[in-house]
């Protein structure tokens, strides 16, 4: 027993306690470094799903908006009066064609019988039992 106290003297065992301290603090540097994430703190679902709709309705938006870079081309007439016709508007910007307004006042059509006086009689009737 006195053989072993001899092969270990006080500088020894402190320099075993220091390297043991030391390999102890390595190992939490590292336990640390490996349970920090990446990006500095993990994103929850609903902020990633919020980012998610944001770029969609944006991309959306982009693509709602968009102009084409050329409008239809207006199909080629055989007359040669459309021809001069388009000529002369080639300056001007492309419309396509619309159909006439209507210049009559509107009418209402009614059947070959008119309004039914008992379809009508029941309307008013039912309209006085629903204002109750």
């Amino acid at each position: 027993m006195g053989a072993m106290r001899g092969a270990m003297d006080v500088d020894k065992v402190d320099d075993l306690i220091d390297d043991i301290r030391e390999e102890m603090d390595t190992a939490t540097h590292i336990s640390d470094a490996i349970s920090t994430p990446l990006d500095g703190g993990l994103q929850s679902d609903d902020d990633l799903l919020a980012e998610l709709d944001a770029l969609v309705e944006e991309e959306t938006e982009a693509k709602l908006t968009e102009v084409p870079a050329s409008l239809p081309a207006k199909p080629a007439a055989a007359t040669a009066a459309t021809t001069a016709a388009a000529a002369t508007a080639a300056s001007e910007p492309f419309m396509p064609d619309l159909p006439a307004v209507p210049t009559n006042a509107p009418t209402v059509a009614l059947g070959e019988e008119g309004i039914d006086e008992e379809e009508l009689r029941a309307l008013k009737e039912l309209e006085r039992s629903m204002a109750v």
